[in-house]
């Protein structure tokens, strides 16, 4: 059974923002996320605003490993968890 603890902090394993997208096409620059943890294995899963050099902004959903970094790849987060992180999101990222 998963934990879920939902923030606008991400844990320590990740690094602070803002930070870089794709080499320098865009930066990071704000996120939430749930910290969601699965027997000794800890995980970041969130949504992110991004800049783009051209100055427009995108979202993107994936997540951090406490063991091997970002993952960008679906959120894959029981639909309860799921929901509750889009409310979250809400007006915070968006």
């Amino acid at each position: 059974m998963a934990d879920f603890h939902y923030g606008e902090s991400a844990p320590e394993f990740v690094p602070d923002l803002p930070r870089g997208f794709r080499d320098g096409e865009g930066e990071v620059v704000r996120e939430v996320g749930c910290l969601q943890e699965v027997d000794h294995e800890r995980y970041w899963n969130c949504i992110q605003l991004i800049k783009m050099e051209d100055g427009t902004e995108e979202i993107r959903a994936g997540y951090y490993s406490e063991s091997g970094g970002w993952a960008n790849k679906p959120l894959m987060l029981p639909p309860h968890a799921f929901s509750d992180l889009m409310d979250f999101a809400d007006g915070k990222v968006y």
